[in-house]
């Protein structure tokens, strides 16, 4: 899958707010591999959730979540995870390409600095993400998050 197909698919979901299971269905369509879902953060908020395995584009592996709640939508997204730091430069533009892509459904940009990383969230009327790139253990990750700002505030007060 290329990332604009993702972007398109997760945001249209945020935005649109199908019951979680018709995400689900389109993973399937798509032939992701469903794993596991753990709850890493032990939130009993995210104690519903589902996580499939893709491989993008440019080949590297990465892993889309659906966190659920009651039957709605709270989150989705993905990471990608890169094989090792020889990979810098195809993470730096991946990254660069997800990031204006994203500014095509979002206008409004807010920026948290930790030094060596950054979070940009992003904003429109209907949903809100955030896309981060970091560094894990020697490995550089891309992490994209998007929510309906409806759901999210409904359950995040």
């Amino acid at each position: 899958m290329n990332f604009e197909d993702i972007l398109t698919l997760l945001i249209g979901t945020a935005e649109t707010k199908p019951n979680p299971s018709q995400l689900i269905e389109a993973c399937r369509k798509f032939n992701m591999h469903q794993i596991e879902y753990y709850n890493l953060n032990g939130d009993p908020l995210f104690n519903i959730g589902y996580n499939f395995i893709f491989k993008t584009e440019r080949g590297e592996e990465a892993r889309l979540e659906i966190i659920q709640v009651d039957d709605e939508l709270l989150q989705a997204g993905f990471q990608v995870i890169y094989k090792s730091m020889f990979f810098f430069q195809k993470a730096k533009r991946d990254f660069s390409y997800i990031f204006k892509s994203l500014k095509t459904y979002y206008h409004n940009e807010q920026i948290q600095d930790f030094g060596v990383d950054k979070i940009f969230n992003l904003y429109n009327d209907i949903s809100h993400c955030y896309i981060s790139r970091s560094k894990i253990n020697g490995k550089e990750v891309i992490t994209f998050r998007v929510s309906n700002k409806e759901t999210w505030t409904k359950y995040n007060h």
